[in-house]
């Protein structure tokens, strides 16, 4: 568990600095109505989404790995499938001009314009499902979990950890407006200004060298056919 932990760890950092899950807090927060319970919707939102992509996707692992013959020649092939994104989210974070991420969240949030507990929880759902970096980082941490071999409890417990670290930008911001409201606003514009300057160079980094460890283990394991 230790040695799965060690490598979710640098995933779950670039899964936290996402400009898009901040923006979309930030602006829920900013708003008039029921700020602070939309805000929690919004979460949970974000958190449902992730516990039934994390349980399907632990399932489908588990599923393929009991009925075919020689499931580790799947397993390789995801690897360099999964490998292959990450280093492409990678290069596209480095090359590509970003897009202010306020803007990204107003054009995905004109279809919940009404400031509603069920629009938050869509809200919640969209950002989560299309924060492609952040999912694909998602899915593989669960990739790892299946392959190292662990008890079910440590899976969902590995899981539930990238979770939390995805939905960081929605629990610090909140948190931080209940424990010292009127210092919130500094300290948020601050990490905004950081995540906004530098989140997709740390993102790019850990995307990249995990996606060619990734693309690697899944060579070697066809060459030296160790399946």
């Amino acid at each position: 568990m230790i040695k799965l932990l060690t490598i979710l760890l640098p995933l779950g950092l670039g899964a936290a600095i996402s400009p898009t899950m901040l923006a979309a807090t930030l602006l829920t927060l900013a708003s008039k109505d029921r700020a602070r319970l939309r805000t929690l919707v919004f979460l949970g939102g974000s958190g449902i989404t992730l516990v039934v992509l994390g349980a399907l996707a632990l399932a489908s692992g588990k599923g393929i790995r009991m009925e075919l013959p020689k499931p580790s020649l799947i397993s390789t092939i995801v690897d360099i499938i999964l490998g292959g994104l990450l280093i492409y989210i990678g290069h596209r974070k480095i090359f590509k001009k970003p897009k202010d991420a306020r803007l990204k969240v107003q054009s995905k949030t004109k279809i919940f314009a009404k400031p509603g507990l069920l629009a938050s929880f869509g809200l919640g759902f969209v950002i989560t499902v299309t924060d492609f970096s952040s999912l694909v980082l998602y899915l593989a941490a669960a990739k790892q979990s299946i392959d190292a071999g662990v008890s079910s409890t440590d899976k969902v417990t590995a899981m539930s950890m990238m979770a939390g670290f995805i939905m960081l930008p929605i629990i610090a911001p909140f948190l931080l407006t209940l424990i010292a409201p009127e210092t919130a606003a500094f300290f948020l514009d601050k990490i905004n200004i950081f995540i906004r300057k530098y989140s997709r160079y740390i993102t790019a980094v850990i995307c990249v060298i995990f996606g060619l460890f990734l693309v690697g283990k899944g060579l070697l394991q066809m060459y030296y056919g160790l399946l």
